[in-house]
Formats: structure tokens, C-alpha cells, sequence
């Protein structure tokens, strides 16, 4: 008959004999050879446990490390696709606005070849106009024959303006006739005066340089009963620093491309702009739109709406303008009655006027000839 000793008996069978040896004597105690078996089978048994579990280890060791291995595989795929990809997203984006200043260029050269035999030109007689009169202009004010100060004279007229200022077809920039800035001044002033503020309305003449000089002209100054100066409630606001010469104070160098850059100072605080693109397309638009609400005034209780807006354009882009421009709260943009003019005639494109204010369907009716210079109250 055969004895089965399971590893449980084993070991309480190894443990008796150890503790009865040592009972009686402090020598190794004498296993039987039944004992001594049991012992060598427990060794190889837990020799075989360590060696599989070593192996285990082993294999998860391993396996850590073709995972950590294979992680920095994907983390430098990963940027490589992050990088390759912000490449071709550069590239698109420098290939695009490359695409759209070839456009604008081509534009405006178009514009120019069109309307350059209509256009003044630079009397060839005058020496070195710009600067004495456009000094003169700056100043507010000037001297007569007889050395006293000549009131009469004290800003520049269009006339001189159109005169002294030679177009820059390169920057799109094409001056109004006379008769029509002066005409559009007075509709403007007028317009002004409608507005429930309790200061001289402020205003500010975007990328429109001939209405400025217009404006100046007629309400600005040191005259007595004119409430308008340059840097106090009227701006020019040009990239063609040429302009800061007869604005004065009231000239902020503007490039439509950083819609807000050195505004900050007149943030929600013009009651009215007049706005003139330069180049008629939906990028020049948008950015244009972005200065416009960063410079409105925004509606209050005398002014529901908030600040009003008078954009001079081309039709080819005034139904996307009339989308874009008008601010929350405010009405849609509204054609008016202004009947626009360049001088030396009609440019190639067809321009017009469009307004934000509630009656404006009416604005540029007649020559606004008749209103009366006052103040406001």
C-alpha cells in the first residue's frame, strides 16, 4: 500500500522530526530517507516557483519596455504629423495672403489705368507746396500781407488739398471732387446735429482724407462758433502718415490690418464714423468693420442705437458691407440718397453711400447748403 503525503503533510511531518531532534540533542538531527526526499521535492518545487516567477518578471519587464518603446514612436510620430502639418498650414496661409495682395495690387492698378487720365494732377508751378501750406494748416492759423493774423486762411481747403497731395495709387487712394466733399461735409454736419449728446459730437474720417480736409475746412479751426478740432472731436485716421501734417493732433496712424492697434485711447467713444475703404473686397471689409465697433460709441438711454456710421464704397461690395458693418442692436446699413463724386469724374467702379441711422434713405438730399453753424447743446 502506497502513502500519499500532500506538500501540507509533508511540511508538519518535517517540522515534528525537526523539533523532536531538538528535544534531545544539539547535533543535526538524523532525517529518514522518507523525510529527506520530502525536503529535496519542497526545494525543487519552490525552485521551480522562484525560477517561474523570475521568468514573470521578466516577461512584464519586457513588456514595459516595448510599451515605453513604442509610446516614444507614437509621441514622435505624433509631432512629426504635428509639425508637418503646421507646415502645410503656414504655407496655405502665407500662400493665401500672398494670393490676396497680388489681388489687392491688381486692383488697385486697375482702378488706376481706369481713372488716371481724370485725375488731378500736382500743379508743376508750385515750389515745394507740401510743406509750407500743410505747416500753415497744422498751425490753425497764418499771417497776411501785413504780418496780422489771417483768419480767413487759418485751414486748408480741398482745392488746395487736391492740388498739394498727389494720389498714392499703390495705397488705392483716389480724392473726391470739391464741389461733392463739401457737399457731403455740410450732410455730415447736419447729420451731427441731430445726435442727443451733451458735447460736441465726436467723429472720425477712416481711410477718408479729402472729407476731413472738407469738414475741417468748413467747421474747424479757430474761428469763432466752430466747435470742431483736431484731437479733441475729429480724426483722420490714415496709414499715409502725408495726412499728419494737416490733421494735426487729430491724426492716428491706421492700417487696417490691425483693426485696433494705437485706438485704444478712443475705444466706445466716437458718436460717428465715415468710413472709405480702400480696396473694395471682403477681407478690407471685415477688418475695417472690427475698427468701426471698436470705435463707436455703444447705444445709452439719449443715443438708443449708439454711434452712427456713413461707409462710401463701391456697389460690387456694399450688399456684403451692409451685412457686415452694422453693430448689435444697431439697424441695418440703408442706401442713401448721396450721389458720390471723384474728381475728374466717376471711377470705374460705381460708388454710393450707405448709412445706420433710421431715416437715412434721406441723407445727401440736395447740397446742404442752408444750416446754420452753432453749437450744441
Amino acid at each position: 500500500m502506497t502513502l500519499s503525503i500532500s506538500p501540507r503533510n509533508q511540511d508538519d511531518g518535517l517540522a515534528r522530526s525537526l523539533e523532536a531532534s531538538s528535544s534531545t540533542s544539539m547535533s543535526p538531527p538524523g532525517l529518514g530517507t522518507n523525510v529527506m526526499a520530502m525536503l529535496g521535492q519542497f526545494q525543487k518545487e519552490r525552485q521551480k516557483q522562484e525560477a517561474k516567477f523570475a521568468k514573470l518578471q521578466a516577461k512584464s519587464r519586457a513588456q514595459e519596455r516595448a510599451r515605453l518603446a513604442a509610446q516614444r514612436k507614437q509621441d514622435k510620430q505624433d509631432a512629426d504629423d504635428a509639425e508637418a502639418e503646421a507646415k502645410v498650414l503656414a504655407k496655405a496661409q502665407a500662400e493665401a495672403e500672398e494670393q490676396e495682395r497680388e489681388e489687392e495690387e491688381s486692383l488697385a492698378e486697375a482702378e488706376a489705368w481706369a481713372d488716371i487720365e481724370r485725375l488731378a494732377r500736382i500743379d508743376a508751378g508750385i515750389e515745394d507746396p507740401f510743406t509750407e501750406t500743410m505747416s500753415l494748416a497744422s498751425s490753425g492759423t497764418g499771417e497776411g500781407a501785413d504780418g496780422e493774423e489771417d483768419e480767413e486762411d487759418d485751414v486748408i481747403d480741398v482745392d488746395e488739398w487736391r492740388q498739394l497731395v498727389q494720389e498714392d495709387f499703390g495705397q488705392s487712394q483716389f480724392w473726391y471732387s470739391s464741389a461733392f466733399a463739401y457737399t457731403l461735409a455740410r450732410h455730415i454736419h447736419s447729420h451731427l446735429r441731430t445726435l442727443d449728446v451733451d458735447h460736441t459730437p465726436r467723429i472720425a474720417f477712416l481711410c477718408s482724407p479729402t472729407a476731413f480736409v472738407a469738414f475741417q475746412h468748413l467747421y474747424g479751426g479757430n474761428k469763432p462758433g466752430r466747435d470742431f478740432k483736431a484731437g479733441e472731436n475729429m480724426w483722420m485716421m490714415e496709414i499715409d502718415e502725408r495726412f499728419k501734417v494737416v490733421a494735426g493732433d487729430g491724426f492716428a496712424k491706421y492700417d487696417y490690418n490691425f483693426p485696433t492697434k494705437g485706438l485704444a485711447n478712443l475705444q466706445g467713444k466716437i458718436d460717428m464714423v465715415v468710413i472709405d475703404p480702400p480696396y473694395l473686397n471682403r477681407p478690407t471689409t471685415d477688418c475695417i468693420a472690427k475698427t468701426v465697433a471698436h470705435l463707436l460709441s455703444p447705444p445709452s438711454e439719449r443715443l438708443p442705437r449708439g454711434g452712427s456710421i456713413l461707409l462710401i464704397t463701391g456697389e460690387t461690395i456694399g450688399a456684403y458691407a451692409c451685412q457686415t458693418y452694422p453693430l448689435q442692436g444697431q439697424p441695418e446699413l440703408r442706401k442713401t440718397m448721396l450721389e458720390v463724386e471723384h474728381q475728374g469724374g466717376r471711377l470705374s467702379n460705381e460708388f454710393s453711400a450707405w448709412a445706420s441711422w433710421e431715416g437715412a434713405e434721406k441723407f445727401g438730399i440736395g447740397d446742404g447748403e442752408g444750416e446754420e453753424i452753432g453749437r450744441y447743446e
